[in-house]
């Protein structure tokens, strides 16, 4: 049996308790995009919404997850290494 996904709630402490590390997706975005500012113009994104994703503010979707990886061209294996 599948454990029951978390609530709002529960989801909105995990978040705010784990915090992930983009050091190595920021150099990701500046080796291909060269400004944190182009990639969000890619992502169609504000500047401002990126922001918050990268400082822990905002969680990612898991579609936002594919399309950075798909627009940064990061290897699957290489995926974890850039948010741990």
């Amino acid at each position: 049996m599948n454990p029951e996904p978390p609530n709002h709630k529960e989801r909105r402490y995990i978040m705010q308790t784990i915090k992930f590390n983009y050091d190595a997706l920021k150099t990701r975005i500046r080796e291909v995009y060269g400004t944190e500012e182009d990639f969000a113009k890619a992502m169609e994104w504000t500047p401002a919404k990126l922001t918050g994703k990268l400082s822990n503010k905002t969680e990612w979707e898991l579609p936002e997850v594919i399309r950075a990886v798909d627009l940064l061209k990061i290897p699957k294996d290489q995926i974890e290494s850039c948010i741990a």
